[in-house]
């Protein structure tokens, strides 16, 4: 069984029907896998999307089919300092993939910026 966190982007593109987010279908058709995302990539989403994805994403949250991750831990700050200061990463996405290295899961998104550099730190899926 794998486990995914979903980034904002991945989450803004599905929402959208992006072709470029478009293996993710697959991945969720699997029963196997599981998918989560950060509380802070919900706020992001919530930030920009329209009301009809907020309430979509709500229900999706609510049925258990994406698990909400919160950043609560002292291990996954510590986690997202060191990515900050190792990978020269954004806050935002240092915690995003502190959360996925601390939960084990592969973090699915379009940043450019987990291409190469991260390998060995975060287990990736680029779409």
């Amino acid at each position: 069984m794998a486990g995914y966190l979903l980034d904002t982007n991945v989450l803004i593109g599905w929402f959208g029907g992006h072709e470029k987010v478009a293996p993710l279908n697959a991945l969720l058709e699997s029963p196997e896998n599981r998918f989560h995302t950060s509380i802070l990539c919900v706020a992001e989403f919530l930030a920009g999307c329209a009301q009809a994805d907020a309430r979509a994403l709500k229900r999706i949250l609510e049925a258990g089919e994406i698990e909400m991750l919160p950043f609560g831990e002292f291990s996954q700050a510590v986690s997202a300092a060191t990515l900050r200061k190792s990978l020269g990463l954004k806050m935002p996405d240092a915690i995003i993939a502190a959360t996925a290295k601390e939960k084990n899961l592969i973090l699915c998104t379009l940043d450019k910026v987990f291409a190469g550099k991260t390998a060995g730190q975060i287990k990736t899926h680029r779409f």
